[in-house]
C-alpha cells in the first residue's frame, strides 16, 4: 500500500498534498491512444500536467472525491475523474485526495461495434492484399529498400549522428561466463 508521506514547507508546516500518495513511476503524463481498439483516447496524470498539456479548459470544476465532470467541445466528449494510480493498493478512500486524474475524449458520433466492425474490415483488406501478386511484388520492394538503406554507409553514418535513433552497440560478455567456466 501507499503511504502518504509528509511533506513540509519552509515554516515547518506539514503540508501533505494528494501528489504525495502517487506510485514511484507515475511522474509522466501517460496518453493512450485507442485503448483496445476503442475509437478514445485517455490522459492519466497530475492535474498539473493534465492543465499544461491544454486539455482541461480554464475554470474547469475539478471534480471531489471519485465524482466525475464531463463536458462537450467541439464535437468531442470529456469526461475527468481522479483514478486511484497503477498497481496502487489499499481502500479507494485512501486515495480519495490523490492528485491523479484520468480524462476520457471521445467522438460521440463513434460507436463502439462500428468502429469494431470497420477496423476488423480494415484488417482483412490487409491481410487480403497481402496475398495477391501485388502486395506480394510490394513488400519484396519493402525489403530491398530495408537493405539498401542498411548497406549504404552514408545513410547509416547519418544516422548515427541523430541521439537516440541507433542505440549503442551492446556490450559483449565474456566467453567464459556465459559457458559457466570461470565461476567459483
Amino acid at each position: 500500500m501507499l503511504k502518504k508521506l509528509p511533506t513540509t514547507d519552509a515554516s515547518g508546516v506539514d503540508n501533505s498534498s494528494a501528489a504525495d500518495c502517487r506510485s514511484p513511476g507515475l511522474g509522466e503524463l501517460t496518453i493512450l491512444l485507442r485503448p483496445s481498439d476503442i475509437a478514445m483516447a485517455v490522459y492519466v496524470g497530475t492535474r498539473a500536467q493534465l492543465e499544461g498539456e491544454g486539455v482541461i479548459p480554464p475554470g474547469t470544476e475539478w471534480p471531489t472525491g471519485f465524482a466525475s465532470v464531463c463536458w462537450q467541445a467541439n464535437g468531442i466528449d470529456f469526461c475527468l475523474k481522479r483514478e486511484r494510480p497503477e498497481g496502487a493498493k489499499g481502500r479507494q478512500r485512501e486515495f480519495v485526495e490523490c492528485d491523479n486524474w484520468w480524462l476520457r475524449v471521445t467522438n460521440p458520433r463513434l460507436n463502439w461495434p462500428d468502429e469494431s466492425i470497420r477496423l476488423q474490415y480494415m484488417k482483412l483488406g490487409r491481410l487480403l492484399y497481402q496475398r495477391t501478386q501485388e502486395g506480394i511484388a510490394a513488400l519484396n520492394r519493402q525489403h530491398e529498400m530495408y537493405w539498401s538503406a542498411r548497406r549504404d554507409e552514408k545513410y547509416q553514418a547519418f544516422k548515427a549522428l541523430i541521439p537516440g535513433l541507433v542505440p549503442p552497440p551492446r556490450k559483449r560478455r565474456n566467453r567464459r561466463t556465459q559457458s559457466g567456466v570461470g565461476h567459483d
